[in-house]
Order: C-alpha cells, then structure tokens, then sequence
C-alpha cells in the first residue's frame, strides 16, 4: 500500500474492516508515554472515531522503552490516564474481565523501577490496586519477550506478577534482520510455539 496517514478515519475504518473480514479480534496499539500525556495516539484516536470501531477491540502495549517512570508520579499518573481514557472505552479488550496491556520491556521496567527503590513487580501491583478503586478486576499484564518459552520463563514472568506473556518479532532474535526469507521465518515461529506447547503452562502464552 505504500506510506497512509493512520491518523485518518477513514484509513482506520479501513483497517478495521479488513481486520473484522479475516477474524482478527483486537489490535494492540503501541503506546507511549512521557511522564505527563501520551504524545503518539493519532491511530488509537482514529480508531475510535471511526464509525465501525465497534467490530474491533483494542488494547495499549506500552511502549516502555525509555526513562519513564522517572518517579511514582509519572506511573501513578500513567496508570490514571489508562482508567481515564482507556479502560472505560466498551470497546477495550478484557481477558478474564480485565483490561489486558502488553508490557514492551518488562526488564527495562525492573531497571526503571529499581532508580525509584520498586521492582518490577511492585509497580505492576501498584497499578493493578489503583484499578481496583475504580471497580475493575486488575489488569492483565501480558510480558512481550524474545526468550524461547520454557518453565524458566514463565516461572519468572508468573513471579514478576504477569498474567501472560508472548513474543515480539522472534526472526529479530536470530540475527542479520531485517533480511530474512519467508520460510525461515516460518520455520522461527513454528520452533517457538512447539517450545510453548511442552511447557508445564504454569503461564499462559499469547500467540
């Protein structure tokens, strides 16, 4: 299709046809944030505002690969913006009845959260108390990794207080991106899901 504006509507309606005709049930956005507002929704606005959002979900991956939290404020401040803007949309995608966010880099979020005397985890559970207040169930925490699926993994995602986890572009992982054919790619995501599938499953994971 070449370059489109995906702030436009109708390049959302687009989308979300598309997406509806195949059987794809939500689209996870990439999302940031600077510490005080999130500077790159056009798409997810877009989205919204489209006229036939209602046949698509969606969902936020936060896109934590920076600084931020730079202090329990930015988060504490984050995490309202989640419930003010988000998590009220009837279009949000739940898992288990909660509001489902993909964590982009949960090792960035432990280094980050350890400059503040947190962990990981404990900021996890601090979000997920302050959705409570709201009446929400929690949030499901969903980590995005390379790692190849064993019960390691999910035996420290499960600790770090993550209800799934999943992959990001595993053909990345084995070197020499971003030239890859199509068969050895093919070949990548089949290893890894039958890795997946001989796990104990203490931890959910997300194809």
């Amino acid at each position: 299709l070449g370059y489109y504006p995906e702030e436009e509507t109708w390049v959302a309606e687009k989308h979300i046809e598309w997406a509806f005709r195949y059987g794809i049930q939500f689209f996870a956005y990439d999302w940031y944030w600077d510490g005080k507002q999130s500077p790159a929704e056009h798409a997810l606005k877009a989205h919204l505002n489209s006229t036939n959002r209602d046949k698509l979900k969606f969902c936020l991956l936060w896109a934590n690969h920076s600084e931020v939290p730079r202090n329990i404020t930015e988060f504490d401040a984050m995490v309202d913006y989640w419930i003010l803007n988000h998590f009220n949309q009837k279009i949000y995608y739940l898992i288990e009845g909660k509001p489902a966010v993909f964590i982009y880099s949960p090792t960035q979020l432990d280094q980050n959260a350890q400059k503040l005397g947190q962990s990981g985890q404990s900021l996890l559970a601090r979000a997920n108390s302050k959705v409570k207040e709201k009446g929400f169930q929690g949030i499901y925490f969903v980590a995005v990794t390379n790692e190849t699926p064993s019960d390691a993994v999910e035996t420290k995602y499960l600790r770090q207080g993550y209800s799934a986890y999943t992959g990001w572009n595993y053909v990345t992982a084995l070197g020499n991106y971003p030239i890859k054919d199509y068969d050895h790619m093919v070949d990548t995501y089949i290893h890894i899901y039958n890795a997946a599938s001989k796990t104990s499953g203490q931890l959910p994971y997300l194809i």
